[in-house]
């Protein structure tokens, strides 16, 4: 029972470390007794005027201190609860707004349900007669509640702004990689093998249709290069990649592959990062037989303008092939950066599915 007490209470300090942005433990150890001195001064005389007996300052200061530990709690875990309403750094304003307005409302309530009970008990008088008679107390113990909560949101801002910094690196070196990927692409051994393989088939038997499969290998390196330092592309502008990229597939594997396009046309306008829709046809190649009898088929489809999903009937090669490509981990990384829907991976028995959302330029810039 202990364990679960010490593991629960654990639990608990680490997700106010992640809300907060840092460990208040040694804060409110060390911060409670010097506040709760201050409280026992504001409230000294108040208390005494209602009790008959007068209070000493040490029982006024250890009063002060349960009063500053209750504040103190119950005004952070609000805070918490904003931060994780309002974490974008677009809703600041609205956030710490909220922030003040709760803490003013949570102060009367405190005081009226908990902080007077305490009241009651310790001065012996009726619960209607604890009422505080003067604003000074209160007015203080606003303020001091505001500077503490200030000091909380400015640290709260510097970790959030840090990490932002360290994710923009991390996007910066993600990007670099991309277009160093993109270049070997361009001099795959096995992509040029293929590509000419099946072009030397094709020049000998139908001189028109290797003029279209030139073409069309043109127009993708074409995009390869003019998207290696983008951030984010059209769908539309993706898409015709992914026409030519799949006439050189379809005409590499014949009718062993099949590969369904069907796009809504209010998705052709929404963005997405460049190559991640070549990238996960080039993991269905990879990663699944293709043959005569076991033909497969990869459909790209939109699901209105929130999604766009490419899946494929799932049939894994026995032996899994070595990949120097980034994959769904760089395409789930790249995808944190300008939004906060996941990139979904779903699979059964008969299909693999990757869904990646498509992105209205407006949110990618704000998140």
């Amino acid at each position: 029972m202990i364990l679960l007490m010490i593991h629960m209470f654990q639990k608990y300090i680490e997700s106010r470390k992640k809300w907060l942005g840092f460990n208040d433990v040694w804060l409110i150890l060390l911060g409670t007794p010097p506040v709760g001195f201050i409280m026992s001064y504001m409230f000294y005389e108040e208390f005494n005027s209602m009790h008959e007996v007068a209070i000493s300052r040490m029982d006024c200061f250890w009063i002060g201190m349960l009063y500053t530990l209750i504040y103190w709690i119950v005004f952070t875990e609000w805070a918490i609860f904003m931060h994780k309403k309002y974490p974008s750094f677009t809703e600041n304003v609205k956030r710490i707004v909220l922030t003040g307005v709760g803490i003013i409302v949570l102060y009367f309530i405190l005081d009226h349900l908990v902080v007077r009970a305490f009241r009651s008990y310790f001065t012996g008088l009726p619960f209607s007669e604890t009422a505080m008679k003067d604003i000074e107390p209160t007015i203080g113990v606003l303020l001091i509640s505001f500077l503490c909560i200030s000091i909380y949101e400015n640290i709260y801002y510097n970790k959030r702004l840090q990490d932002t910094i360290v994710e923009k690196e991390k996007l910066a070196q993600a990007n670099l990689r991309s277009e160093l990927e993109g270049l070997k692409n361009q001099i795959n051994p096995h992509f040029f093998f293929n590509s000419l393989n099946t072009l030397t088939d094709i020049v000998s038997d139908d001189p028109k249709l290797a003029v279209k499969y030139i073409q069309n290998l043109s127009k993708l390196f074409r995009y390869i290069l003019e998207s290696g330092n983008k951030e984010l592309v059209t769908l539309q502008d993706e898409l015709n990649a992914i026409q030519s990229f799949s006439f050189i597939l379809l005409e590499r594997f014949k009718g062993n592959l099949n590969i369904v396009i069907d796009i809504e046309e209010v998705c052709q306008h929404c963005y997405l990062p460049p190559m991640g829709l070549q990238m996960l046809i080039e993991n269905c190649i990879k990663h699944n037989v293709i043959s005569s009898s076991n033909p497969l088929t990869i459909a790209i489809v939109s699901e209105n303008d929130e999604y766009i999903t490419v899946a494929n009937n799932y049939q894994p090669k026995g032996v899994k092939e070595f990949s120097i490509g980034l994959g769904l981990d760089n395409i789930k990384k790249r995808y944190q950066y300008f939004t906060d829907k996941p990139v979904i991976c779903v699979q059964d028995d008969s299909q693999f599915m990757v869904k990646l959302p498509l992105l209205k330029l407006q949110t990618a810039v704000a998140v």
